[in-house]
């Protein structure tokens, strides 16, 4: 467990109230949290619900003793990690293949908030974006990336099989080269008929914690340049 991410999650309990429900993102950071969530709910006696985007971060919810629940309609908090992000606090997510209901959960929280590394942030985003695509559309949506001038390249498992994400989807990871427009592409992307979500996220985040070894610095959404 990185220090950095155990210290960053008890700083974000202090956004927490009784009765809250929650929104969880997937991933080894998320882990984290959840850890250290379960363990202050338990100490303070609270009642939550929580939502996770896997099942990975639902089991672990379930080994702490939280109430999980599915199809949030409102969400108190969000919290979730990122593969990149910018300075303006967009993000390139689905590294772990749960970006459609991490988007959900994004947006249906009033409150909303990242963990990440600090070689996570750059300037510009420029890593591969995970795109969810309807296995129906596959050659259609790939040759639609293709005439965009990205370059798609279907997920596969170790053994050389398609990686289904929990949804039935498939995913393209897909090269767009430095991203000046995060909003732009992401709609472009999300217009492709067949594509279920695209890993780009552009909705406003109220805070970035960025995590090293042994502590964080925290970004407030307000602030970000």
């Amino acid at each position: 467990m990185s220090e950095g991410v155990r210290k960053a999650s008890l700083e974000l309990m202090k956004h927490l109230r009784d009765g809250f429900r929650i929104g969880l993102g997937s991933g080894s950071t998320m882990a984290t949290f959840v850890s250290v969530l379960g363990e202050y709910v338990k100490e303070r006696g609270l009642e939550v619900e929580v939502f996770p985007t896997s099942m990975q971060i639902g089991m672990v919810a379930e080994r702490e003793g939280l109430k999980v629940l599915s199809t949030p309609q409102e969400l108190d908090l969000a919290v979730d990690g990122a593969d990149q992000v910018d300075r303006r606090l967009n993000l390139i997510k689905g590294g772990g293949g749960a970006l459609l209901k991490e988007k959900v959960n994004l947006n249906a929280s009033k409150l909303r908030f990242i963990i990440a590394g600090e070689e996570k942030l750059v300037d510009v985003l420029n890593a591969d974006v995970p795109v969810e695509v309807h296995p129906f559309s596959r050659n259609y949506v790939l040759k639609e990336l293709t005439r965009l001038g990205y370059r798609p390249r279907l997920r596969l498992l170790k053994k050389g099989y398609p990686y289904i994400t929990e949804n039935g989807n498939l995913i393209f990871d897909t090269e767009m080269g430095e991203i000046e427009n995060p909003r732009e592409v992401e709609e472009r992307v999300k217009l492709i008929s067949g594509v279920m979500e695209v890993g780009i996220f552009t909705m406003r985040i109220d805070g970035l914690y960025l995590t090293g070894d042994e502590g964080y610095r925290f970004i407030e959404g307000s602030r970000a340049l």
